[in-house]
């Protein structure tokens, strides 16, 4: 039996492809965290109003301002009982929302809180949701 022979006889390799994340597509939740796990770690996305957004790299100014927001906030959930700071969770609003905020503080459930723990997503609106920007141009946000 010949290499041919054999590589005739065995079934093709199957590839699973996945569609990319594109600025300013309309997606749902579902398809746009699909995509997103498909995606690689360097590569960031949000789905906000039902629209993909892909930000730009973050700069020296960006992550300066939100190592303060977690600072000023970290102090604030220390003195606190019964909140819950987090940056970089993702935060699922409904269906068209599915964000990693800079920064949140949210009441927990059992302190009457309006966001719960679901699937290992935060669901519903945190009390306060801290968002770093620095738009260059209108074209930044889709339209």
């Amino acid at each position: 039996m010949s290499v041919v022979d054999v590589l005739s006889k065995t079934a093709p390799p199957t590839v699973e492809l996945r569609m990319p994340q594109v600025e300013g597509e309309r997606l749902d939740a579902e398809t746009f965290r699909q995509r997103y796990e498909a995606m690689p770690p360097s590569k960031t996305a949000e789905l906000i109003g039902g629209f993909v957004f892909m930000p730009s790299p973050m700069s020296y100014e960006y992550d300066r301002a939100e190592h303060r927001a977690n600072l000023w906030l970290e102090r604030y959930e220390e003195a606190t009982p019964g909140v819950d700071l987090s940056g970089g969770a993702w935060l699922f609003l409904d269906k068209l929302v599915l964000t990693r905020p800079d920064v949140l503080l949210r009441i927990r459930e059992d302190y009457g809180g309006q966001s719960a723990l679901r699937d290992g997503l935060l669901r519903g609106t945190p009390e306060l949701v801290v968002e770093v920007a620095k738009m260059t141009c209108i074209s930044d946000w889709p339209h």
